[in-house]
């Protein structure tokens, strides 16, 4: 037997993988190997090694070799086909082995999943980063307690290490626990101070590794090589010389490790490792290959009564298979993960997620990608609110065997604000639309400041439209850029408000009228608007689309404008001009009021003519008025004196109860003394000559000139039934 195959075989038999790889490699000539042992060995030192490619190969040659009689090559080379992306190939070779084997549930999970590996694409959006204090060696477990990162490392990859530093399995050094402080974190990221090892105290020569600690921070439970102390702490070693793992408990006094024990379900016959405490603390999970298991690697959980220990319980079946499961880990929604490659995935280890309840486990999910890939993908945690976790990976790209990669669940959304092209303030209640492609997104409207915050996806366009009350529609369109430190995107939509520019002008020379009044009032207001023009002669209403607005002017030393109407359409401006006339002898056009016979109450087509008077008094607060009141010929002189004097009267109190100061207005009785016609005493005259004389005539004082009021040339006449003469 060759030497080279001898060593070789010694030193796999250690479990020295790494370093029995070039003295089998010697050995191994293809198919025409005499040994095709150094063919198997070589194979499982490339997978052990996570040289996945080159363990692909030698399956291969092994796999076809009609000397094979260990039909768990067959699963192997599934495993590294399968880890390697080969799929179908992976389907094929999983069948073969399930031929032998058809009980293995393992094999059978992996082979559906192989067959459909579709499954596992989540179409999730995570953040994937690399973590900087990686090495190019091991680096995993990662576990947060405050706002320290604790994992564990080899520390990279250096020259002159000593032999009995090495790690024979991986050919690295061993694995030892390190931190470092996060300065400051954020979903895109967080920063951390340079990665340090831990005191000796924690720290041996030989392997530490995945840890957890206790809710209050006294206690954390740490995985380490198993030691023998009566031999100066060398390690120690199961019946077929494995190097197995347990799980120590330290107490924390003063940030300080202290009280370092083993405990007591560890044994050297096998491994207890990774340990997990659930969220009520109260039970430790971990993995072990104690005997009563189902696989290779089991998860088991046992409780503390406050004073000991009580035997470990297998989790059973639901979640360990007849391969590994590893790496338990909780949320505080009481979620429990773990990393399988029994379990059907995409290839390697791949992380789970399952809910514990009293019946029983339930809800077993594959995370699928970006977190699982072909390769090992374990050691998974993640923070309260879920946006934010950890995992660890040797997938390609990194930048060692294995690294630690931070995700963040980065929800991008678009915050859209709405305002006024012109002033820019914010238009609340503003209703938005964002379509995807001819997809409706989303149909809101913004808040009090105008904005709207919706959910997007980087790398799209969304086409945004936006309409209000008393604004004409915009669409714009706005590209969510894939940028994890802008996770909130900003857009501004412009409306042009929709304005009714209403203009007061002179109804001759066409010059505007400053400070003239307006009132505006429309059933699509809640209140009447009253509002004085510019310099211009202008003023601007906010209107809406479909609504009718009713404007009245008026102006100082003009005429008010009776009320028009005037109904808006979908444009920006809607221009309304207003003339106004200017008062003057000519054009006041104030007409006398009228009396039945002997009487001097207000007859009900005199209010008319009140109300334009009215209205100018308003408008013109500095007019002088006087009232002239009038009798016909009829009856005593001095009784018709006295009667003219309560016909102005009774103006002047109509005109003070809508709101006239008597101080601007003058009554005066002339009695029968200016008739309007040739109607005087002994003089017969028709019943409407009569009527004409019995009125109230209005003259302006102060406009600059007298202004008169006139007849009119319809009258109602009152027929004077009781009329004597």
């Amino acid at each position: 037997m060759p030497a080279a195959y001898q060593q070789g075989r010694d030193l796999y038999q250690r479990l020295a993988y790494s370093e029995a790889i070039p003295f089998l490699i010697k050995e191994c000539t293809g198919n025409k190997n005499k040994f095709l042992e150094a063919d198997i060995m070589l194979a499982d030192c490339y997978r052990q090694t996570n040289q996945y490619k080159l363990a692909e190969g030698e399956y291969a040659i092994v796999c076809q070799d009609v000397r094979l009689k260990d039909d768990k090559q067959k699963l192997y080379y599934a495993q590294v086909l399968q880890t390697n992306q080969k799929y179908d190939k992976a389907a094929e070779w999983y069948g073969k082995y399930l031929e032998k084997f058809p009980m293995d549930s393992r094999a059978k999970n992996q082979k559906l999943a192989s067959e459909n590996v579709a499954q596992f694409t989540s179409g999730k959006k995570l953040y994937i980063t690399n973590l900087p204090f990686n090495t190019n060696g091991y680096d995993f477990g990662a576990c947060i307690n405050k706002n320290t990162l604790y994992f564990t490392s080899t520390g990279g990859k250096v020259d002159d290490v000593k032999a009995k530093d090495i790690n024979a399995w991986t050919g690295e050094r061993f694995m030892n626990l390190y931190s470092t402080e996060i300065q400051q974190s954020d979903t895109a990221s967080d920063i951390f101070t340079t990665a340090a090892i831990l005191p000796n105290a924690v720290n041996t020569k030989y392997n530490e590794g995945p840890l957890c600690f206790n809710k209050d921070n006294t206690k954390v439970y740490f995985t380490r090589n198993q030691y023998n102390p009566e031999e100066k702490a060398k390690i120690a070693y199961s019946k077929e010389r494995e190097a197995n793992l347990s799980i120590y408990e330290a107490t924390i006094e003063n940030g300080n490790w202290t009280k370092i024990k083993e405990l007591p379900f560890n044994s050297k016959q096998f491994s207890c490792g990774h340990p997990a405490l659930d969220e009520d603390n109260k039970t430790l999970y971990f993995s072990s290959t104690m005997p009563g298991g189902f696989g290779g690697s089991d998860i088991w959980k046992v409780k503390y009564d406050g004073d000991k220990w009580e035997k470990p319980v297998n989790i059973g079946t639901s979640i360990n298979t007849e391969g590994e499961e590893m790496f338990p880990t909780f949320d505080n929604s009481k979620t429990f993960y773990f990393a399988s490659d029994g379990q059907g995935g995409i290839g390697g280890l791949d992380i789970f997620s399952s809910k514990m309840t009293d019946n029983g486990i339930v809800d077993l999910k594959n995370l699928g990608t970006p977190i699982n890939s072909s390769y090992d993908d374990f050691a998974y945690l993640i923070n309260d609110d879920k946006t934010v976790g950890f995992f660890s990976s040797d997938r390609p790209n990194g930048k060692g065997e294995d690294d630690i990669y931070r995700f963040a669940d980065i929800e991008y959304k678009l915050e859209i604000l709405v305002i006024h092209k012109h002033n820019k303030s914010a238009i609340a209640n503003a209703h938005v639309q964002v379509k995807n492609g001819e997809q409706i997104k989303n149909d809101d409207y913004t808040n009090t400041d105008g904005k709207l915050i919706i959910p997007v996806e980087p790398g799209t366009t969304y086409k945004l439209q936006a309409d209000a009350l008393g604004y004409l529609p915009a669409t714009v369109s706005k590209t969510i850029i894939e940028n994890e430190k802008q996770a909130l995107q900003k857009v501004v939509i412009e409306l042009e408000p929709m304005v009714m520019q209403v203009k007061v002008i002179n109804d001759v020379t066409k010059a505007p009228i400053p400070n003239a009044k307006l009132t505006c009032s429309s059933p699509c207001q809640q209140s009447v608007k009253v509002n004085s023009t510019d310099e211009n002669g202008k003023i601007n209403y906010a209107v809406q689309d479909k609504c009718t607005y009713t404007l009245e002017a008026s102006a100082k030393s003009y005429l008010p404008k009776p009320a028009s109407q005037y109904t808006i359409t979908l444009v920006d401006t809607t221009y309304v001009i207003i003339e106004l006339t200017q008062i003057t002898e000519k054009a006041i056009a104030l007409n006398n009021i009228y009396y039945d016979f002997d009487k001097w109450n207000i007859r009900p087509e005199a209010e008319e003519d009140l109300n334009m008077l009215l209205a100018f008094m308003k408008n013109n607060p500095d007019a002088i008025v006087e009232l002239s009141s009038h009798t016909d010929a009829r009856g005593d002189d001095a009784y018709n004196l006295s009667l003219s004097q309560k016909r102005a009267q009774s103006a002047v109190t109509w005109l003070v109860m809508h709101g006239i100061s008597d101080s601007k207005i003058k009554p005066v009785g002339y009695g029968e003394t200016k008739p309007v016609n040739n109607c005087r005493n002994n003089i017969k005259c028709t019943e409407e000559e009569h009527q004409r004389n019995r009125r109230t005539e209005f003259k302006v004082l102060n406009a600059g000139e007298i202004i008169n009021s006139t007849t009119k040339e319809r009258i109602v006449v009152d027929p004077c039934n009781n009329c004597l003469f």
